[in-house]
C-alpha cells in the first residue's frame, strides 16, 4: 500500500542545517531504481533522491534522525492484533565514491502524541546502506507486537560516530506527510517534502484472528438467524406464562 518530499530550503527553519540530496554528494546518481521490499509502506516504491545532513558525519548523534510515522488506520490495521517482524530500507544509489557503504542505527518506537516514545525503544538494528547493491533487509529475533501508531527512525547511535546518514526517498508523488527529519531533536522535527524510504514488515500477531468480512447476503442470512431465535425464545416465553381464568 503506497500511502506521502526533502523539505525546500523555504520551509526548513534557518536554525536547522538543510539536508543535502543525492545529486550534491554524487552529481551523477542512477535514478528510478524500484524498491519492492517490505508489506506496509508511504512511497511509491521508485527512489529517486538520497538526503543526507549538511556536513557529514552525524550518525553518531541521537539528535539527528530520519523518521517514519506508521498510522495503524492507514492501513485498516487493528492495535494489538499484528507485529512488525522487520523493515526495509532503499539501497538503490551507488555512492561509494562519496564514502559509502555507512552504517546507520534504525529504531522502533511507539507513538506518543504524535511524536516517536524515544524512551521506549522496541527494537533496534544496524543497516548498512550506500552501495547501491540492493535494498537493506532484515528480520528482528523477536517480533514486535504494537498496541498502537508506531515509528521506525533512522537516528543517530554512538556506535557509528563519524559516520554518515544516508535515506533514500521517492520525490516524485504526493508528500504523503509521514515522513519526518531533525538535526536538533524532536522539539525541531519536521515533516520532509519528500516520502522515505523506510518500509515495516507487518503481520498478524500470533493468537489473534481476522474478523471475517460478512457480504450484503451474509448479513441477511445473520438477521434470518437472529431473527428466529427471538421469535422461538419470546414463544417459549409465551408459553411458560400462567394463563389468566
Amino acid at each position: 500500500m503506497a500511502l506521502g518530499s526533502v523539505v525546500s530550503a523555504a520551509v526548513i527553519s534557518t536554525a536547522l542545517a538543510q539536508p543535502i540530496s543525492v545529486a550534491e554528494r554524487n552529481p551523477t546518481p542512477q535514478r528510478g531504481t524500484v524498491v519492492s521490499c517490505g508489506t506496509h509502506f508511504y512511497d511509491d516504491g521508485t527512489a529517486e533522491n538520497a538526503l543526507f545532513f549538511e556536513g557529514g558525519g552525524h550518525a553518531g548523534e541521537a539528535d539527528h534522525f530520519f523518521g517514519v510515522k506508521f498510522v495503524l488506520d492507514d492501513f485498516n490495521l487493528i492495535p494489538g492484533t499484528v507485529q512488525v517482524t522487520g523493515f526495509c530500507a532503499g539501497n538503490r544509489f551507488d555512492l561509494t565514491a562519496a564514502g559509502g557503504p555507512w552504517p546507520n542505527e534504525v529504531f522502533v518506537y511507539p507513538d506518543l502524541s504524535g511524536r516517536p516514545n524515544l524512551e521506549r525503544p522496541l527494537s533496534n538494528t544496524t543497516m548498512i546502506t550506500g552501495d547501491g547493491t540492493g535494498d537493506f533487509i532484515t528480520q528482528f529475533d523477536e517480533p514486535v507486537v504494537v498496541n498502537g501508531d508506531f515509528w521506525l527512525l533512522n537516528q543517530g547511535f554512538p556506535a557509528h560516530a563519524g559516520e554518515d546518514f544516508n535515506m533514500e526517498t521517492d520525490q516524485d508523488s504526493d508528500p504523503m506527510e509521514r515522513s519526518y527529519l531533525t538535526d536538533r531533536g524532536l522539539p525541531f522535527f519536521f515533516q520532509t517534502e519528500q516520502n522515505l524510504i523506510l518500509r515495516a514488515f507487518i503481520e498478524l500477531a500470533p493468537n489473534t484472528r481476522k474478523i471475517p468480512t460478512l457480504s450484503i447476503g451474509g448479513y441477511a442470512l445473520m438477521v434470518l438467524a437472529l431473527s428466529g431465535l427471538a421469535y422461538r425464545r419470546f414463544r417459549k416465553l409465551d408459553e411458560a406464562a400462567p394463563t389468566k381464568q
